[in-house]
């Protein structure tokens, strides 16, 4: 079982949930300047921290769907096309996150024991999208709340869109995927 978010709205909750500690409160499209100029390790301590900041805004998901031991070693391409494989071909259940009562509706028919409700027992187990952005970010005047927006800007989204076209790509596969899937219920 797989769940694929889009890039654009996976890329803006993440920034939103960590405003202050990994993104130092800076817009996205400042700290992707950073990342494109090469100066983002200068806004942390460790180098660690950036690793781990900078690779949650840069196809993320296609990542996490490499399975080859050289695979970070690939072009991008390369790196894409085992992702958009390994989406195809090793999971039995693909689902989206937009669309997670279905998705667990799929999982439950693919795999009963984890369906929802499960014959002979009084236990239900609902699959909510429950990730919700920090109440303070800390982020504003005086350390105060900057409250962000559900969603980005266009120039912001554009600039998400260009720095994680490999997950743009897996997305639009998921959503094929998860298509036939429906139909096939």
């Amino acid at each position: 079982i797989t769940v694929i978010r889009n890039p654009v709205d996976r890329v803006w909750s993440m920034f939103r949930f960590e405003t202050n500690s990994c993104y130092k409160c800076m817009e996205l499209k400042d700290y992707y300047a950073h990342i494109d100029n090469g100066t983002v390790t200068g806004l942390y301590t460790s180098p660690d921290d950036a690793i781990n900041c900078v690779a949650q805004l840069l196809n993320h998901q296609t990542r996490n769907l490499l399975t080859s031991p050289m695979s970070q070693d690939f072009t991008e391409e390369d790196q894409t096309e085992e992702a958009l494989y390994n989406l195809r071909n090793r999971f039995t259940v693909v689902g989206l996150t937009e669309q997670l009562p279905l998705t667990a509706q799929m999982i439950g028919y693919s795999f009963p024991w984890l369906a929802e409700k499960v014959d002979g027992s009084s236990s239900e187990c609902g699959l909510p999208h429950a990730n919700a952005s920090p109440t303070n970010n800390y982020c504003g005047p005086d350390r105060t709340h900057w409250d962000l927006p559900p969603h980005p800007d266009e120039e912001t989204r554009r600039i998400i869109e260009e720095h994680n076209q490999q997950d743009m790509r897996l997305y639009e596969a998921a959503v094929q995927h998860f298509e036939l899937q429906r139909r096939a219920l």
